[in-house]
């Protein structure tokens, strides 16, 4: 009974706790969110309107647009509150500064406002162009026409005129984020009204529709695929894609000395303008293929963004969002390949990229412009060397992706086996084997909840937020297993083992049983995040393989079976007093694995300064190139080597009971 309460307890504890976070965090986010997109939708109508309220010499050309500019300036201080940039932009305003500094403002303060209340620029649903035709068609075509032309009897008696979809120059400067904002909220003192009735993704699939009305752009070929990810695109104006293009100009299959006029609306080259057609006609997913941004090489590319956004925050001395943005980087773009590169034996390659990621964030922190700009190089050269691996390879082979889900399964749930399979041989020899259902049921928990909590908050957990997850319950397990191994190797010969432990058993002693339960449930919730997130950026690479992620999978569990299998006959076979005072032994290296884990987890998201030196590096064990991560364990080896030689010199034990029975 003691267990059952113990694991109800402590389960539903857990679960509280956790979607508690999970729930206050989405409820502190939408309480404000809401105001923050409003003030992004009236930033941006600013940051291209403007020009035609005050001219390059500070002089008003239009008083009602001024007028605009002065009302909407004000309204984004109410939605935002106290915002030192919000002030700023409205005092601007109001001194008529010209067109390029109320620029500089915005964009500044939109991106803090959206790296503030975590808006992304994308839906979580594929916008669904068919769709927004056919909405655009029957709302918003008579006043900006058919074409997108906006050349309508409605919409020449209004004032100020309906933006013109099919221009060029407009949508060079608007992104299709933007024009969902704008189909949102609307547009204060026009005729351009808020359509928050619609559905979200009715909305996105209007917005995007938009896109495709530029004038000469060509209907999307089959045989040109996108080179950026949808969701990607959707936060980029036509003018962005055409510059991140013309970067890549062997790619598009563009002649680099080819240029794109700014002063010719619609002067872009051929190459560029069906790259550009296949981008905002999302072409390969609207014919059903979902290989999307989560494949390897737009892992890569993510990686490569985020560093880009990296330097340009640190040369803007935005030093804290350069850091987010490298850990973003590495995190939610080259982590997830990782395995990948592993099961196709390019793990120097792997080693080579996490090296150049650390000496990059390392130097955010204190070094000049231009050894930033150097380490910045390398870690772009790096990505580019697994960019051009990935896109060699293609897609995974059918010995790839078994290897590589094996690889997976196999190392997170090594040390999970390990322990669960410790305890389990632990109950049996202490006549306690009643209470192995409560440990099969704690790690069954924890799978469930973990993935559960994978999916609710997918939009939440970032990698960041997972690496602090894993990092402090590596920490928590670290910490609850040293307390088992001393607690284990305090005692000397089997007889008092027994004895002493079915005593603590049997006298409700609900901290013993809830340890056992908080050992087996962590060793198993703190790898969940990273298999899933793994299996999936496999299974994504492996398209029409998928019989083979299930063979990998058997594979490893089949191996991890036996290794559960052979420590249940050593337990079985071996002296107790040999038995524990081995698990004991390990359970404190499995403690140090932890720590070490749990340090390297904390310095990948900035929480820890990592420095690096001279040593190992076998992550699989804890062991990493890190002062951090080394100093820590070997002072708590230092630690556990004093205390064993004090508990061997111990005389007094705890006292065994007269007569030993099994627990009730």
């Amino acid at each position: 009974m003691t267990a059952v309460l113990g694991f109800q307890k402590f389960g539903a504890m857990t679960a509280a706790f956790l979607l508690g976070v999970l729930w206050s965090l989405g409820h502190a986010q939408g309480a404000t969110k809401e105001s923050a997109r409003r003030a992004i939708s009236l930033l941006d109508y600013i940051g291209r309107d403007y020009v035609n309220a005050v001219s390059d010499k500070g002089q008003i050309i239009s008083d009602l647009e001024y007028q605009e500019m002065q009302d909407f300036s004000a309204l984004i201080g109410g939605y935002l509150g106290q915002n030192e940039h919000a002030q700023k932009l409205q005092h601007a305003i109001q001194v008529r500064a010209v067109p390029a500094k109320i620029k500089t403002i915005v964009d500044v303060l939109r991106i803090e406002v959206m790296s503030q209340y975590n808006i992304v620029t994308y839906p979580e649903k594929i916008p669904d162009l068919v769709r927004g035709k056919r909405i655009y068609d029957q709302t918003c075509a008579q006043c900006h026409g058919q074409n997108g032309n906006a050349d309508t009897p409605v919409a020449k008696s209004l004032t100020p005129p309906p933006s013109a979809f099919s221009s060029p120059e407009l949508l060079d400067q608007l992104s299709p984020f933007q024009a969902f904002n704008t189909i949102t909220y609307g547009v204060v003192d026009t005729a351009m009204p808020g359509f928050e009735s619609f559905s979200e993704h009715d909305r996105w699939s209007v917005a995007s529709y938009l896109f495709t009305l530029r004038k000469g752009l060509p209907k999307p070929e089959q045989q040109v695929k996108p080179l950026m990810q949808w969701k990607e695109a959707l936060g980029k104006s036509d003018q962005d894609i055409i510059s991140f293009l013309k970067n890549h100009p062997a790619r598009v299959g563009l002649n680099s000395s080819l240029g794109v006029s700014r002063d010719v609306p619609g002067d872009v080259p051929e190459q560029l303008s069906l790259q550009l057609s296949a981008i905002r006609h999302m072409a390969g997913i609207q014919l059903g293929n979902t290989h999307d941004e989560m494949n390897a090489i737009g892992a890569i590319h993510r990686a490569q963004t985020n560093m880009t956004k990296s330097l340009e925050a640190f040369l803007s001395n935005e030093k804290k969002r350069s850091i987010d943005y490298a850990v973003s980087a590495y995190l939610d773009g080259f982590e997830p390949v990782e395995a990948l590169l592993v099961a196709q034996n390019q793990q120097e390659l792997v080693k080579e990229v996490e090296r150049e990621f650390l000496r990059y964030r390392s130097m955010l922190s204190g070094q000049s412009s231009r050894e930033v700009e150097l380490s910045f190089n390398q870690t772009m050269i790096s990505l580019q060397k697994a960019e051009l691996f990935f896109s060699r390879s293609g897609e995974l082979s059918a010995f790839s992706t078994w290897m590589g889900t094996a690889i997976v399964i196999f190392r997170e749930g090594l040390e999970a086996i390990l322990l669960i399979s410790i305890i389990l041989t632990c109950l049996n020899a202490i006549q306690a084997g009643h209470l192995r259902r409560w440990v099969h049921r704690s790690w069954i928990f924890a799978i469930a909840l973990g993935v559960g909590v994978w999916f609710l908050a997918d939009n939440i957990i970032s990698g960041s937020h997972r690496e602090n997850i894993e990092g402090f319950v590596s920490l928590l397990a670290c910490t609850v297993l040293i307390y088992v191994s001393f607690w284990l190797l305090s005692k000397k010969d089997a007889k008092t083992w027994t004895d002493y432990l079915l005593s603590k058993l049997k006298k409700k002693k609900t901290a013993s049983v809830v340890t056992i339960i908080t050992v087996s449930f962590f060793a198993v919730f703190r790898e969940v995040f990273e298999t899933v997130l793994f299996i999936q950026t496999i299974k994504l690479n492996s398209q029409g393989l998928g019989l083979w992620i299930v063979v990998g999978l058997l594979t490893s569990l089949f191996v991890l079976l036996l290794i559960a299998r052979a420590i249940f006959y050593l337990g079985a076979k071996l002296p107790l007093n040999i038995f524990f005072s081995t698990t004991g032994h390990f359970l404190f290296f499995l403690a140090i694995i932890f720590l070490g884990q749990g340090i390297h987890s904390l310095g990948e998201v900035g929480l820890v300064s990592l420095s690096h030196m001279n040593w190992l590096s076998i992550p699989s064990l804890g062991a990493f190139p890190y002062k951090q991560t080394v100093f820590p364990q070997v002072g708590l080896i230092i630690i556990y080597c004093i205390s064993l030689i004090i508990f061997y010199r111990r005389s007094n034990l705890p006292q065994a009971p007269a007569k030993t029975e099994q627990v009730a």
